[in-house]
């Protein structure tokens, strides 16, 4: 039984080999649902790794860079992440390619999540997560596919559920220390209100995440640590925390 990036990297194998794949073939090759395989593909076409048809999906013509690379990179992201999640504890969690990856661990990390986003909580619920999920009312903005919460409510929803973690994705990082900054202005809001009440703030950056975005945020400098395909465990540039060296604070 492979984890989820080990899952989808095995898929990028395949579909390089096969340049088609189908479905419910797959799922049985994979010892997995149709649903998982799917879900698995939709992840993918938002990566710009495959395209999606009707049964299955198909490879896409080789970009200019590396899309492997990419992949391995994220996956190295995903294991700099998991140290910080704790079992039992609540957590903020962005929606984006990375993060929707990471949902397959969360299943197992019996931790409470706290979404406002739609594609996070199918990712979370299929299969279903040890832990708990935990959603905010308010309006669906159908185009964004996110909990609108209207005004001052989103901090109001974490002063409830007191996330330990805020782990933000956004889509560049500000020119100022705890600057960053989303395309979506929902995604900023609940980006905003978690990281002021979240005791602690993760900031993951994938490769490709420098796009100019207009919705700016500022979290507070000594409790924000970053996460980048520059900076990650293993890399040879220097860390800026770790989990154990949080825990001596």
């Amino acid at each position: 039984m492979y984890i989820p990036y080990e899952r989808r990297s095995r898929i990028l194998r395949l579909l390089s080999e096969r340049r088609v794949l189908r479905t419910a073939a797959l799922a049985e090759e994979l010892e997995v649902t149709d649903e998982t395989i799917r879900l698995d593909f939709i992840l993918l076409q938002k990566e710009g790794l495959l395209k999606r048809v009707h049964g299955g999906a198909t490879c896409l013509p080789p970009p200019q860079n590396n899309v492997h690379n990419r992949w391995q990179t994220d996956a190295q992201l995903i294991e700099s992440i998991l140290p910080w999640i704790r079992k039992g504890k609540a957590l903020y969690v962005d929606t984006c390619p990375l993060t929707l990856a990471l949902a397959g661990h969360l299943q197992q990390k019996e931790c409470c999540v706290l979404t406002p986003a739609l594609d996070m909580i199918a990712a979370l619920a299929a299969p279903p997560m040890k832990g708990n999920v935990i959603l905010p009312g308010g309006r669906l903005h159908k185009e964004e596919g996110i909990i609108d919460p209207g005004p001052d409510r989103a901090e109001e929803f974490f002063r409830k559920n007191k996330p330990s973690l805020a782990l933000l994705c956004p889509d560049s990082l500000g020119k100022k220390i705890g600057q960053i900054a989303y395309r979506c202005e929902l995604q900023a809001l609940w980006a905003a209100a978690a990281a002021k009440m979240a005791p602690r703030t993760l900031v993951v950056i994938p490769p490709g995440n420098r796009q100019t975005a207009a919705h700016s945020i500022a979290c507070r400098p000594n409790r924000i640590l970053s996460y980048t395909e520059l900076n990650f465990p293993g890399a040879q540039v220097e860390l800026i925390s770790t989990p154990e060296e949080e825990s001596r604070e």
